[in-house]
């Protein structure tokens, strides 16, 4: 995946719910500490769009559903050892989804993970470790051809909610934005992170 389709696809996923992942902008913050969560009927709809009938968090074929919510389209190419693989496009790139600790079917599963790598040219070790030690929850690495990844994991069982599902499509927009801005200057992340918090 290129830089521009990284950047754009960050953007195709903004509409899901907002997540901790790394230095959120201050003024989305100051944003939501401002309005304070009204009381939801235990009928609303999710936050992240309409219900989805029999919603499971475990299961691939709920995840895809999410996904669709937000202009996303995912399918099963894979499931194998446990494991469900998901293929995830948008009208700008795409990413992979995979689903671990599956029963035989490919079903109640219990990690979600979303993935996608930068095709250019990748930031060195020491400036990957800097953008790894400034994130909370999103990870990358190098890859074996020399091209660099960003990954975001989390546990999810029969008791995440399909809003709590979807914020995590929101932290996982956030990873995106983040490494978008980390490829586009790693010096920039050096610079500031040379100057501590503040």
């Amino acid at each position: 995946m290129r830089l521009l389709p990284l950047l754009a696809l960050s953007g195709a996923l903004v509409a899901t719910a907002a997540g901790p992942a790394g230095a959120a902008p201050a003024k989305a913050h100051h944003a939501a500490a401002a309005k304070p969560a009204a009381a939801k009927p235990a009928d609303a709809a999710p936050a992240g769009g309409a219900a989805i009938p029999g919603f499971d968090a475990r299961d691939p074929d709920s995840i895809v559903a999410l996904l669709k919510q937000s202009n996303a389209e995912g399918k099963v190419v894979k499931t194998e050892n446990g494991q469900v693989v998901l293929s995830v496009t948008t009208p700008v790139g795409g990413f992979g989804v995979l689903m671990a600790g599956c029963d035989p079917k490919g079903k109640a599963c219990h990690a979600l993970a979303f993935s996608a790598t930068a095709g250019q040219t990748a930031p060195t070790l020491a400036q990957i470790n800097v953008f790894n030690r400034t994130q909370l929850m999103c990870r990358s690495a190098l890859t074996g051809d020399n091209k660099v990844s960003i990954a975001y994991a989390t546990l999810v069982s029969q008791h995440m909610s399909q809003d709590d599902a979807h914020q995590s499509i929101g932290v996982w927009s956030g990873c995106l934005a983040n490494f978008a801005a980390f490829i586009k200057d790693p010096e920039g992340l050096m610079a500031k992170a040379s100057k501590g918090p503040g």
